[in-house]
């Protein structure tokens, strides 16, 4: 198979605090749920309110939860995605993390087989059990 599942994650800077350890695995569930194209579980991660611009898409406004996972469904679970240059950023003393990334993409299917790469920008807030994304927009 050309397309592996394999989940793909490389760091800017490695985390080392706690809450960058539970960022990262919760970038690293998000991405191994696309791979898997199990789209319910990585939206899991993402807060009911959150605002999402699709990431290769001329659609500049921002989609509720709800209407992106809509979005996500039209496709096919065909993708592979691999995150790079990942910088994780937690205010001191703040239950608020971003992250900035370099996401690749590539499709399996006749007409498009290069990788396609975009710079993405994620806000997370810490929920009283867990990280969660607030926000994810191309940078």
């Amino acid at each position: 198979m050309f397309f592996g599942k394999k989940t793909k994650v490389e760091y800017l800077e490695k985390p080392v605090t706690p809450e960058e350890m539970e960022v990262a695995e919760l970038l690293e569930k998000v991405l191994a749920a696309m791979n898997q194209g199990n789209i319910s579980e990585a939206l899991s991660s993402y807060t009911d309110t959150a605002r999402i611009v699709p990431a290769f898409s001329k659609y500049e406004e921002p989609h509720t939860k709800d209407t992106y996972e809509k979005h996500l469904r039209r496709w096919p679970p065909t993708g592979r995605f691999l995150l790079r240059d990942v910088l994780i950023r937690i205010a001191e003393g703040k239950k608020e993390a971003s992250v900035t990334a370099s996401l690749y993409a590539s499709f399996a299917n006749e007409e498009n087989k290069l990788w396609q790469i975009t710079k993405r920008y994620f806000r997370l807030v810490k929920t009283a059990k867990e990280w969660r994304i607030t926000e994810a927009t191309n940078a």
